[in-house]
């Protein structure tokens, strides 16, 4: 969806810029249309930046590629099962519910049950780093 269009700047929004495929294909096409400056995408939000010279590109020509382009936009299926807000919200609270139940069996003095649940705790930790490595790796 274009959520900004001026004279010689065009913003275009769509999930299925946030993976890298997507993007790269879209920023190849628009890099092949003469009178385009530059062309930004922002991953994380995914968003499309567009600049361009008017009297060689018009704003036309630049929506015609983008909508061509908009139908292979699609993110990854699997991306709500890993990213939705159920999932994030459940690997937190796994995160939770094991290192106090880790904490709680080492108070008890079961050195074992501790370790068997703190590995589940790391296995929640590392799942949820992988699910927001975007923002931790900026």
């Amino acid at each position: 969806m274009i959520v900004s269009a001026i004279d010689g700047r065009m913003r275009y929004v769509n999930p299925g810029l946030k993976t890298k495929r997507n993007a790269d294909a879209v920023k190849k096409k628009l890099q092949g249309i003469e009178g385009i400056t530059s062309a930004s995408i922002n991953p994380v939000t995914g968003s499309l930046l567009v600049y361009y010279d008017n009297s060689t590109a018009s704003a036309q020509t630049i929506r015609k590629v983008i909508k061509s382009q908009s139908t292979s936009l699609r993110p990854i299926k699997n991306d709500k099962f890993l990213y939705g807000k159920h999932s994030r919200r459940s690997v937190k609270l796994t995160m939770l519910g094991s290192i106090t139940g880790s904490m709680a069996i080492l108070l008890a003095g079961s050195e074992r049950w501790h370790y068997r649940i703190g590995t589940v705790f790391l296995s929640a930790l590392s799942l949820h780093l992988y699910q927001n490595y975007r923002r931790i790796f900026k």
